[in-house]
């Protein structure tokens, strides 16, 4: 095995935070979550090539702090997620049972193997057989639930709660960061790391895309379209909480930054699920609406935040290069051979979950191109129900514009991934959807909590004052 360059990083991080302070994993959690292309170790069992992703080393890490958490902590609290964590645990169970069971029941059925490209299999698919991919699939499936069942009973306030918040941000600042460093060096024609970055063997590295003359920007990722999927995550995220509230000049210079290397990425993905995000919450925050409270309006936010399209405009003027590639992408997408590839490999899922009676093939044996199709060809009908009951219930927890800026960029984040996933994101493991979907159900839960705690705490007053005209 192979210690790579990450590696050498996370790994001596996270053993300490495990042993000694772990207090630090889940901050090291989130900021691992970005670093997709990259692994901690490198090896091979057999012909099977295998890198551990930094996201799952550290959650390896948390499973083992869960483990000796004291018996009495480990159950969940919170009315206001019980539901949530009974619908996860269940799409659990099912997805796990899938993965060990329906690659045997269908064999030789012909699927897209997850380990290979969807282009290359568009005429030749792959007989379904139990592969690794199914194991590590539910492993990796295993951990992002422990993971949110340990935040859930450690993370009990919502100051926690909001210093993990900080850590999301943090986290897109550096994606950002490493994005404009990538940028800058396409441009001078520089070399760039990006064997720091891609050191996972595992997944096809496309950090090196070009699209007419424009070299596409892919961060940290494993591709642009990823990179860009997240930006667009982060930059609703920001977005949200600067209609909120959050309207400092710093905030609104990282929204700047994130949106710039989002249109660098020239991600369909992103720039789809940024455009209807926006959407959302133009009619969510109207401008001509004025809040319950201050009688103020969100207009004020609106011009800023619209002020962001004057650069991003000359940005494209600037570079005719990068206005072409994102032509590409968007307006010509669908002439590509590669749109009528996914959509043949969109189809071709949707006919295993007609041809599996809807239980589908199993977790990790097949990888279409967006979530819903991943969902309904490998765990079928019952899981896809399962999890799209979970996010209703997320939707329903929601309280609306009258929750606090550090939950509107963490729920505004999960909504632009999961849209983005449902346009062309299959990855059900993706590390930072976890990360997100984790974020929003501490913050959750700390806030009801905190207004339990504040209940009991008046009825205990209550009790201890004598009636009215008594002395005490």
């Amino acid at each position: 095995m192979t210690v790579t360059v990450i590696g050498a990083f996370i790994l001596p991080a996270g053993l300490v935070c495990t042993l000694f302070r772990p207090a630090y994993l889940l901050p090291l959690l989130v900021i691992s979550s970005i670093f997709q292309a990259g692994s901690v170790v490198n090896g091979m069992i057999g012909s099977f090539a295998f890198g551990v992703p930094p996201f799952y080393f550290v959650a390896a890490c948390i499973a083992i702090r869960y483990l000796f958490l004291p018996r009495g902590q480990t159950k969940i609290f919170a009315t206001r997620t019980d539901k949530i964590v009974t619908l996860l645990v269940a799409f659990w169970v099912f997805s796990l049972a899938s993965s060990f069971i329906l690659p045997r029941v269908f064999a030789g059925i012909p699927v897209y193997s997850p380990r290979e490209g969807i282009d290359e299999q568009f005429l030749y698919q792959t007989p379904l057989i139990w592969s690794l991919s199914n194991l590590s699939q539910g492993l990796f499936l295993t951990l992002d639930i422990i993971v949110i069942l340990y935040a859930l009973n450690v993370v009990r306030t919502e100051k926690q709660a909001d210093q993990l918040q900080k850590d999301f941000y943090i986290a897109a600042l550096i994606v950002a960061a490493v994005g404009l460093c990538q940028y800058i060096a396409l441009r001078q024609q520089w070399s760039f790391p990006y064997e720091i970055f891609d050191s996972n063997p595992v997944y096809s590295q496309g950090s090196e895309e070009v699209l007419g003359d424009w070299q596409r920007v892919s961060s940290t990722f494993t591709e642009p379209s990823a990179a860009g999927a997240f930006l667009a995550a982060a930059g609703s995220g920001l977005l949200a909480a600067f209609l909120r509230g959050r309207r400092s000049l710093l905030h609104f210079l990282a929204i700047m930054v994130v949106l710039a290397v989002l249109l660098e990425t020239t991600s369909t993905t992103g720039l789809v699920a940024f455009s209807i995000t926006v959407s959302l919450l133009l009619v969510f925050f109207n401008p001509l609406a004025r809040k319950k409270v201050s009688g103020q309006s969100y207009a004020w936010g609106w011009v800023a935040i619209f002020a962001c399209v004057v650069p991003a405009g000359i940005l494209l003027l600037i570079n005719p290069s990068l206005l072409e590639a994102v032509s590409m992408t968007t307006l010509d997408k669908s002439e590509g051979l590669s749109f009528l590839h996914r959509i043949a490999a969109d189809g071709h899922a949707l006919g295993l979950a007609w041809d599996t009676y809807g239980l589908g093939v199993g977790l990790g044996s097949n990888r279409p191109s967006s979530l819903l199709t991943a969902l309904l060809s490998t765990v079928g009908v019952l899981g896809t129900l399962l999890f799209i009951a979970m996010l209703y219930h997320i939707l329903k927890a929601f309280r609306g514009r009258g929750e606090a800026p550090a939950l509107q960029m963490s729920f505004w984040a999960l909504i632009a991934l999961m849209i983005g996933a449902f346009v062309a994101g299959p990855d059900l493991t993706s590390p930072v959807l976890w990360t997100v979907l984790t974020l929003v159900l501490v913050q959750l839960n700390t806030k009801f909590i905190g207004r339990v705690d504040a209940t009991n705490g008046s009825a205990r007053l209550r009790a201890v004052q004598p009636p009215a005209g008594r002395v005490a």
